[in-house]
């Protein structure tokens, strides 16, 4: 019942925080300038990293169109990377405010083609993706295998490899063969630790996934840790619910939900939210829980995840 819970919440996928405990992090050794300067030469890996930078509020004030903006400069420049992010925002994009976002599959699918057509394994699966589960388009199954086949065998895509590896465990589309399953599920593990050990924090927390998957929970928080350290959030996130749910330490589920806090994943606030109003592992104090919620229900558009906003309505109504 606990790990369930976990893997549920954990894949239910410009604030002042002031003394509430969401801390920045600093960890570059360029500075803003130096990557502006060379994103101004054409530099697309500098306006990249200017998208990221201003997208995870890490060595800047978090500023979602200053994002968008970087990441359409650099994929304008061919950088895959950031088609990749443009793309999974045009396909997912009810979290965000950013000017000019909407959903719009057909935008994310060309993002992702050009990105796949220079070899960025990440737009590749996600092609694999769409095709394979027919996501706004119809549903093309040869197609959707042949990405997902080209995102794990020629650009080593962990998630590419893992989707391919339950595709042949549980039969789907295709008979049942375990063999080509466990040969995919150990490209997978070696793809995500390759990417892992070039500190790829997002590629560790997938990893920290598929061992939460296999209950190998030893493994899962070390990775979630990892994907931590290098400013994922959900990572972070999820080493905080492992801490909570299955180490029952408080005390350091309360750490990391504060990193993911600082990098602007609202369930972490809203989990704090809880955390203060019920005195799980810190001093109850309705007050601070008020805040954290207002914190998450402020991350995202209205309406989006309406309960972050009715606990600051409810605290409001006690007299919070």
């Amino acid at each position: 019942m606990k790990i369930h819970n976990i893997i549920f919440l954990a894949l239910t996928t410009v604030f002042i925080f002031g003394n509430l405990g969401c801390a920045h992090n600093t960890a570059h050794e360029h500075t803003i300038t130096d990557y502006k300067q060379e994103c101004d030469r054409l530099m697309s890996k500098s306006c990249n990293k200017l998208g990221d930078i201003y997208f995870k509020g890490v060595d800047a004030e978090r500023n979602l169109n200053l994002a968008k903006k970087y990441h359409e400069k650099a994929c304008d420049l061919s950088n895959s990377d950031s088609c990749n992010t443009l793309g999974e925002w045009y396909l997912f994009p009810q979290p965000y405010h950013i000017d000019g976002l909407k959903h719009d599959p057909a935008k994310a699918k060309e993002l992702f083609e050009i990105g796949c057509k220079n070899m960025n394994g990440k737009s590749c699966a996600n092609l694999g993706r769409i095709y394979s589960e027919g996501l706004w388009t119809e549903k093309d199954v040869d197609t959707g295998d042949m990405y997902l086949g080209k995102a794990c065998d020629l650009y080593k895509d962990g998630y590419a490899c893992e989707k391919r590896a339950h595709m042949f465990s549980s039969g789907l589309n295709r008979p049942v063969d375990k063999d080509m399953a466990r040969k995919y599920e150990r490209a997978a593990v070696k793809n995500y630790k390759a990417a892992c050990d070039k500190d790829d924090g997002a590629e560790c927390g997938q990893l920290g996934y598929f061992y939460l998957y296999k209950k190998n929970y030893e493994e899962a928080y070390s990775y979630t840790k990892r994907a931590c350290i290098l400013n994922d959030k959900y990572g972070c996130n999820l080493a905080g619910l492992i801490d909570k749910i299955e180490h029952y330490d408080y005390s350091i589920a309360i750490s990391y939900y504060d990193k993911a806090c600082s990098l602007y994943y609202e369930y972490a606030s809203a989990d704090l939210g809880y955390m203060y109003e019920n005195g799980k592992g810190i001093q109850k104090d309705k007050r601070k829980a008020k805040a954290y919620y207002k914190l998450a229900c402020d991350m995202v558009k209205e309406g989006w995840n309406p309960s972050h906003c009715e606990k600051v309505e409810e605290l409001t109504d006690q007299g919070y």
